[in-house]
């Protein structure tokens, strides 16, 4: 009877597991998908998935035999420059898919996707994604603009929240730089 009783728990517990082990690795960290109504577990979900997407992209790239694809592009001639350049005095809105890069690498915190690398990032893009969910202003961030292309120097994590949302465009003072 007991014998029984513990195969029949194996047979049933075999299947629940790996059913659980295929939705962790796709992805899947709730039964459902969308938005739960509370901020701050719909920010720990967006990061996550944010996180789950790199990691992702990171074992395509490492299979391709090319790891270093996913660095955050860096703006070099500014350093030359002295990140000179002309900055307009009121804040613009510009495009999300128009930002490529960053003028210090943030730190390696983020891919080229300003999708988060690590853990690093966790509390602070949380919050920001809390903030923005909920509808609040957030300042503008600082960007640098060289042939059509945007480098961020402040507000890493306000356009990777930004974009683990789904905007499409964010506030901005935009510095030009000639060339």
């Amino acid at each position: 009877m007991v014998s029984t009783l513990l195969i029949y728990l194996a047979v049933c517990a075999i299947p629940v597991a790996v059913f659980w082990l295929a939705g962790r690795l796709l992805g899947l960290s709730r039964p459902f998908s969308g938005p739960t109504g509370r901020a701050w577990l719909d920010a720990e979900d967006a990061f996550d998935q944010a996180r789950r997407t790199h990691q992702r992209h990171r074992v395509a790239a490492v299979l391709q035999g090319q790891p270093h694809r996913l660095d955050l592009p860096t703006l070099k001639e500014t350093a030359t420059l002295g990140l000179g350049g002309t900055r307009t005095a009121e804040e613009q809105e510009i495009l999300l898919r128009d930002i490529v890069g960053a003028t210090d690498g943030a730190d390696g915190k983020f891919d080229r996707d300003f999708l988060p690398t690590d853990e690093r990032s966790r509390w602070r893009f949380q919050a920001i994604a809390m903030a923005l969910g909920e509808g609040r202003e957030l300042p503008p961030i600082e960007v640098y603009r060289r042939h059509g292309h945007y480098y961020v120097s402040d507000g890493h994590h306000r356009v990777a929240a930004a974009r683990a949302l789904g905007e499409t465009s964010i506030a901005a003072y935009v510095t030009e730089i000639p060339g």
